[in-house]
C-alpha cells in the first residue's frame, strides 16, 4: 500500500513503498546529515558520476549558474535512512511543442552526465522503487536524460516493469581510454599513421627547447598553485578571446574554485600538467568517480601550439595515471563527437539521450512525435 504526504510550497514529497521512503527534496535546504547521505551513496554507486555528487551540484547552484531550482529524487531506505538512490532534476513547465509539465536531469555547461546515483547492492529495488514512484503521482508526465552511459543502471533494468516507457532521442559515443596495460608507445601505435609521425615531430622540436615532461598533481584545500596555472591557461585560448574561459566569468570562476576545493578534501581532483623545459604549457582538471577518472577542462598556452600541447597531455595523462594510479581503470573525455581526442585515446564510451514517460497522454504524444520524426526521415508527405 502507499501513502503519500506533500509538504505545499516546499515541493517536498514522500512515498512509502516496499519499505523505502521516495523523497523530492529541494538542493539548497538539505541539511549537514542530507549531504553525508548524498556523498555516502557517491561511494556506493553502481555506476560513478561526479557530475551529480554534491561537491559539484551544490557551488553550481549557490553560484546560480544553474537557474532553475534543482531537486533530489532521493530513494531512502525507511529503517536505516540510508539513500539507495538520487536523481538531481528540475521541473519545466508546458510549452508549445512540450505541452504537458515533466521534469528533465539537471543540466548546465559543466554537466557532462545526469544519470542518477545508484546503490550498487540495491540496485534493482532503488530504480524500480523510484521509477514506481514516479508513474504512480499525477504531478508530471515524464523525466528527461539528455546524457547518459547506455550502460547506465537505469536503463539495464526494463523500465516497463514499473509501469514506464523509455523512448530514446538519440544515441553518440565519445572517447576514452582503458587503462589496463596502456603506454605511451601504445596509444601512439593505436594512432593514424600521419598522426603518429607529427605527434613524434612536435616531441622532437620540444627536446631541443629543454624536453618535454609531464606530472600529476592532486591540491590539497589549502594549495591553490595547480588552480592558478590552470586557469590562467584555459584563458590564455580562444576561450579567453571568447569570453567564456572559467576566469572570465565571475560565477563561473568562483564554482570552479570552490568545486575543486571540495573535491580535494578527499583527493578527488588532480591536474595533469605538460610541460616544456620548466614551463607548463598546458594543463588538464580531472575528477575521480570510482574506478574513473573524468577530463573535465583543459587549457594550453597557444605560444606553444608548434608542440601540439593538447595533444601531447592527453596522450602522457592516459600514460601516467595508468603508471601511477592503478585503482583507476578508464579515462572519460567528456568530449563532444570529432573531439582530438578521439585521436589519441582509442576506445569509446556509448551514450544515449532518452526521456522516462509514464501518463497515457505522454505516450500517446511520445508516439506522435516519433511518428512524424521517422516519417520526414522517409520523406512521408505528413499532410495532402
Amino acid at each position: 500500500m502507499i501513502t503519500s504526504s506533500e509538504l505545499v510550497g516546499t515541493f517536498s514529497v514522500s512515498r512509502y513503498l516496499n519499505r523505502s521512503v521516495v523523497r523530492l527534496l529541494p538542493v539548497d535546504a538539505l541539511t549537514t546529515q542530507d549531504m553525508s547521505r548524498w556523498q555516502q551513496l557517491a561511494s556506493r554507486a553502481a555506476s560513478a558520476n561526479p557530475f551529480i555528487e554534491p561537491d559539484f551540484v551544490v557551488p553550481l547552484v549557490e553560484t546560480g549558474i544553474v537557474r532553475h531550482e534543482c531537486k533530489l529524487v532521493v530513494v531512502e531506505h525507511a529503517a536505516t535512512s540510508s539513500w539507495m538512490a538520487a536523481a538531481v532534476v528540475h521541473e519545466c513547465p508546458p510549452s508549445a511543442k512540450r505541452p504537458l509539465p515533466r521534469l528533465a536531469a539537471l543540466d548546465s555547461p559543466y554537466t557532462f552526465l545526469d544519470q542518477p546515483l545508484i546503490d550498487a547492492h540495491t540496485r534493482h529495488h532503488a530504480v524500480r522503487t523510484m521509477l514506481e514512484s514516479l508513474s504512480q503521482q499525477r504531478q508530471w508526465h515524464g523525466l528527461r536524460f539528455r546524457r547518459q552511459p547506455a550502460d547506465s543502471p537505469l536503463l539495464r533494468q526494463e523500465p516497463t516493469e514499473a509501469g514506464v516507457h523509455q523512448l530514446c532521442d538519440h544515441t553518440w559515443s565519445r572517447a576514452a581510454v582503458k587503462l589496463n596495460d596502456v603506454s605511451r608507445d601504445q596509444l601512439l601505435s593505436r594512432c593514424s599513421r600521419s598522426r603518429r609521425k607529427s605527434l613524434r615531430r612536435n616531441r622532437d622540436a620540444a627536446r631541443r627547447q629543454g624536453g618535454m615532461s609531464f606530472r600529476l598533481v592532486w591540491p590539497t584545500p589549502d594549495d591553490h598553485r595547480a588552480v592558478e596555472r590552470f586557469l590562467h591557461l584555459e584563458q590564455m585560448g580562444w576561450k579567453g578571446n571568447a569570453g567564456t574561459a572559467l576566469a572570465s566569468r565571475p560565477r563561473h570562476h568562483r564554482f570552479f574554485r570552490e568545486m575543486v576545493r571540495r573535491f580535494s578534501q578527499r583527493q578527488a581532483v588532480c591536474f595533469g600538467e605538460l610541460m616544456v623545459g620548466s614551463d607548463v604549457i598546458a594543463s588538464s582538471c580531472n575528477l575521480v568517480g570510482s574506478d574513473t577518472l573524468f577530463a573535465f577542462k583543459i587549457g594550453w598556452n597557444p605560444d606553444f601550439a608548434r608542440f601540439a600541447p593538447g595533444y601531447w597531455a592527453e596522450i602522457e595523462l592516459a600514460h601516467t595515471v595508468a603508471e601511477t594510479t592503478p585503482t583507476l581503470q578508464m579515462i572519460d573525455s567528456c568530449s563532444v563527437p570529432g573531439s582530438y581526442t578521439e585521436s589519441v585515446w582509442p576506445d569509446r564510451r556509448a551514450m544515449t539521450a532518452s526521456v522516462l514517460v509514464w501518463s497515457r497522454r505522454a505516450r500517446i504524444l511520445c508516439a506522435a512525435r516519433e511518428y512524424v520524426r521517422k516519417a520526414r526521415q522517409l520523406d512521408i508527405p505528413l499532410a495532402s
